[in-house]
């Protein structure tokens, strides 16, 4: 019988949502035991753990911070990234690389294309929280994306742990991206 694999989702503040989310996905994977932690509680129980766990960073916060070393990405588009050294790995994503508004509509139409779980119901609301200006309704026959204000500039999460509707889809297609296509190869890591 397979030991289980122990995954600890490290969240930076005001990414719990897609910690919470990514624990959901792999409740359904055998062998593997995730929990979502708070950076809080990761760096007060690190001196206890035994090294055997996994250890997923999500977005650039301190614990990662404290690791002492760099996670180097395999994988980077639209400001999103994951990667991995050994059993610790990050995700994050930052709309720094979506300046200019054929980025922001080309990560859009990225969106629209390979992540059917993004809702046009979510990308409306995205437009209507952040007054972005669609040539049309997104339910229109038109593309939804042919214009967006340059309002959207920010950091996906600021120091404060509220995240912009531009950031929450980021958060929301990386985390998606890292489960389908490289956690199991992460957790198959033997490096420590």
């Amino acid at each position: 019988m397979e030991e289980k694999k122990e995954l600890r989702i490290v969240c930076r503040k005001g990414t719990e949502e897609y910690g919470e989310s990514l624990e959901s996905l792999c409740a359904g994977l055998p062998g593997v035991d995730a929990s979502v932690w708070s950076e809080r509680d990761y760096l007060d129980c690190k001196g206890t753990m035994t090294g055997a766990e996994y250890v997923l960073f999500l977005g650039e916060g301190i614990a990662l911070q404290e690791e002492g070393h760099a996670i180097p990405p395999r994988w980077e588009s639209h400001g999103m990234s994951y990667g991995w050294s050994g059993r610790r790995a990050a995700v994050a994503a930052t709309e720094r690389p979506l300046a200019g508004k054929k980025k922001i509509r080309a990560f859009l139409e990225y969106l629209q294309r390979s992540h059917p779980e993004i809702t046009p119901e979510e990308l409306e609301t995205v437009a209507e929280e952040n007054a972005m200006a669609w040539g049309e309704s997104l339910k229109a026959t038109v593309n939804p994306f042919a214009m967006v204000l340059d309002s959207m500039f920010r950091t996906p999460v600021s120091s404060a742990g509220t995240i912009t509707a531009l950031g929450r889809l980021q958060y929301k297609a990386v985390v998606t991206e890292f489960f389908r296509d490289a956690l199991p190869e992460f957790l198959n890591s033997n490096v420590n």
